[in-house]
């Protein structure tokens, strides 16, 4: 939800909202991503939350998601912005029913293919195979991202689900002696945005609090279950960088304060999550 001061109403131009599911076959909401778009003034803010892909080796299944996202994102923004409103692009004809019938059909197509590719020879397994990456490039047409270009401020936040894909044991050795720093350097995300592979753009603040991801429902205590989850940075909040935004605060609900055992915590959350929430508080410097 955003919430704005009584007081700017006033200012405000515009709210468009849109939202675009990244689960089984593109059609279940499971995973996906919601945006609110608000103009204040001659301003715009796009505010995007979403829940990416699974799984330590989901990289390339995450950074999918994100293209694809803000790809349907910035076709409907540019549908539903009022006219004289700066954008960089111009409207579009195509819908987003239109867009989402097109990706499915990529889909579906990319999926008969490796199928068929199954069956035929190894010469045509190679020619099949180099089809359907081509037609997933199509996620990801180049390192900048419209959305991003469209409006001038950007937050993007909720459970990303980029990992560490380190041994349990080291994580757990690095975290006791709080040296998030050297965990940080093999975070999935930051090697992602550093590679231009998504994200592109936007910045995030220091992480000074402990992984927020897995946690055993209404403890501290880091996943005990047979799976043996490597604790992860999963839950983050990014923003566009060079826009005149300062994070004032940027840390997860008692995090640094909480231990394992820690009854206090346990008194206070009522086990609904396995992970820790996320805060951020930002100061936006209006041009």
């Amino acid at each position: 939800m955003v919430f704005i001061r009584a007081n700017q109403l006033k200012n405000v131009t515009f709210v468009h909202v849109s939202d675009v599911a990244t689960g089984v076959g593109n059609v279940l909401g499971n995973k996906g991503g919601i945006g609110v778009f608000v103009g204040i003034g001659k301003e715009t803010y796009a505010f995007v939350n979403s829940h990416l892909a699974a799984h330590e080796g989901g990289v390339e299944a995450r950074n999918a998601d994100f293209w694809r996202i803000q790809e349907e994102l910035h076709g409907d923004f540019l549908q539903g912005v009022p006219k004289g409103l700066r954008v960089v692009q111009p409207l579009q004809p195509n819908t987003r029913k239109r867009r989402r019938k097109r990706i499915l059909k990529s889909t579906l197509s990319s999926n008969s293919t490796s199928r068929s590719t199954s069956k035929s020879t190894s010469k045509s397994t190679s020619k099949s195979t180099s089809r359907s990456k081509s037609t997933l490039k199509l996620t990801r047409p180049s390192t900048s991202v419209p959305l991003f270009d469209s409006v001038d401020h950007v937050f993007w936040s909720g459970d990303l689900n980029y990992r560490i894909p380190l041994p349990r044991t080291i994580v757990t050795n690095l975290l006791k002696k709080r040296q998030f720093e050297k965990l940080l350097k093999h975070d999935q995300l930051n090697i992602v945005r550093a590679n231009s592979e998504a994200f592109n753009g936007l910045g995030e603040a220091k992480i000074t609090f402990p992984p927020t991801y897995k946690f055993d429902k209404g403890t501290m205590n880091y996943d005990t279950s047979q799976k043996q989850r490597v604790p992860s940075w999963t839950d983050r909040i990014l923003f566009k960088l060079g826009v005149g935004v300062e994070c004032l605060e940027y840390s997860c609900v008692r995090g640094d304060e909480g231990r394992e055992g820690d009854k206090e915590w346990d008194d206070e959350n009522d086990g609904c999550s396995d992970h820790k929430c996320v805060f951020g508080r930002y100061r936006v410097i209006r041009g």
